[in-house]
């Protein structure tokens, strides 16, 4: 009777936990209405694609990037988009919008990086908020990098400064947690590679500098049940700040702090396993290697880092590793090969260029190519080729003088007196070496 009674006791008590259990609020709840509050449910991990199918996830797109599959992935990205919205299924589309955004941006397709982000970012604003995940959360806040990103690159700065503080904006309001602190960090990267492009270079180490502090110390500290994508993806977005904080150290005439921050970023990348950003820093040390005159140094890395960009498909940085790779032989004094390497970039240029079928866009992108098709008119001239000079300075003047025709934009004064002054300068070589050309050719 003892034991009965006894039995009969411990069910009710444990009765009673169960519901005492069920009546307490979840943590997140007990907070009140502050940061965790309304939080999207977390996204389930990517089902594994069919053969021929990518995921729909920026870090897996990524991924395609990285082996080389980045013209199939966007393919398939647009086209899945497209399918989607004919079904009426808005969210399944701002995600293939937004990984189609990722992977343009990388291969260089600028006017389809910001076709597909600006897409992304309308469809995830059209959604019920109830269909979206943490995960959309966060691709939605990637749209507004990614767009920015592309109109950085073009030199839209306006646009892209409009873009990437929406993204902050939107993270503050509707983000939560470690995922907001991500998010205003790679947004702070990309605004400081704008900074960087506008010569700010102060504004882009500050910008840079607190980037680096959301992602070093958080991965550091990530713990053993953290997934190894995140501890991924942590690492590539310090290397990228410390690629940044890099490149602003050498423009402010740091350059032993460039090479440490350069070093400390290289780690980070290989951790992190993309190998853009690998290549992004050896890039940034092959620089550096050409502010010291060390032009063996910079040889060996930029043909690394071409080779890697190689093996990924990616061409949107070639310009600029054919135009290191240009000066690092130059320096050693093998011109010829350096005017072969010098080719190369623009023939890069012209390829990019020839993507961008909006003429502001075109008119935007050339100019911050100028000096690498004045550096190969010089190349041209040392290397005794009058003719090739020639034709490059007319195919970088022509592409200009078409790009502001379709783009009807009006030059600043002090844009047209560099153009002008610098136009002057290339007539005057190519008159003489013509010149002289001419006049060999009389005496033989």
């Amino acid at each position: 009777m003892g034991a009965m009674r006894t039995r009969v006791l411990v069910h009710a008590t444990l009765i009673g936990t169960l519901v005492a259990l069920a009546l307490v609020p979840p943590a997140e709840a007990q907070r009140g209405p502050g940061r965790g509050r309304n939080r999207a449910p977390e996204q389930a991990p990517p089902e594994a694609p069919a053969p021929g199918e990518y995921a729909l996830d920026g870090s897996l797109a990524i991924e395609a990037v990285n082996r080389g599959e980045g013209r199939q992935a966007l393919a398939y990205y647009e086209r899945t988009a497209t399918q989607a919205e004919e079904q009426g299924n808005q969210v399944r589309a701002a995600r293939a919008w937004h990984a189609a955004a990722v992977v343009a941006v990388r291969l260089g397709r600028y006017q389809k990086g910001i076709q597909s982000a600006s897409r992304a970012i309308e469809l995830f604003k059209k959604a019920n908020a109830n269909e979206l995940t943490q995960g959309d959360l966060g691709a939605w806040a990637s749209s507004y990098s990614h767009l920015g990103a592309a109109y950085r690159s073009v030199r839209d700065f306006p646009q892209a400064t409009r873009a990437l503080e929406e993204g902050l904006e939107f993270a503050k309001t509707r983000l939560r947690g470690r995922q907001e602190g991500q998010v205003e960090g790679f947004l702070l990267n990309n605004l400081a590679q704008v900074a960087y492009a506008q010569q700010d270079f102060k504004t882009a180490l500050a910008r840079n500098t607190q980037a680096a502090q959301y992602f070093e110390g958080p991965a550091a500290r990530l713990g053993p049940q953290a997934s190894e994508r995140l501890r991924s993806n942590m690492r590539r977005w310090a290397a990228s700040s410390f690629l940044g904080i890099g490149r602003a150290q050498l423009a402010l005439g740091h350059p032993d702090e460039a090479d440490a921050a350069f070093d400390r970023g290289l780690k980070y990348a290989r951790l992190s396993g993309f190998r853009e950003v690998e290549a992004d820093l050896l890039a940034g040390q092959g620089s550096l290697a050409l502010s010291r005159q060390d032009w063996s140094k910079a040889l060996g890395i930029y043909q690394q880092s071409i080779a890697l960009s190689d093996q990924m498909r990616r061409i949107s940085d070639h310009p600029y590793l054919y135009h290191g790779l240009a000066r690092s032989l130059a320096g050693l004094g093998r011109t010829d090969e350096a005017f072969a390497a010098a080719r190369e970039a623009v023939r890069y240029v012209e390829e990019l260029r020839a993507d961008l079928g909006d003429s502001a866009l075109r008119s935007g992108f050339f100019e911050g190519k100028q000096g690498i098709y004045h550096y190969a008119v010089n190349l041209a001239l040392q290397a005794q080729l009058p003719e090739e000079a020639f034709s490059l300075a007319e195919r970088s003047r022509s592409r200009t003088f078409l790009d502001l025709l379709g783009s009807q934009t009006t030059l600043s004064k002090g844009r047209t007196r560099t153009l002008v002054d610098e136009e002057v300068r290339l007539r005057a070589r190519l008159a003489e070496a013509k010149a002289e050309a001419q006049g060999g050719g009389a005496s033989s």
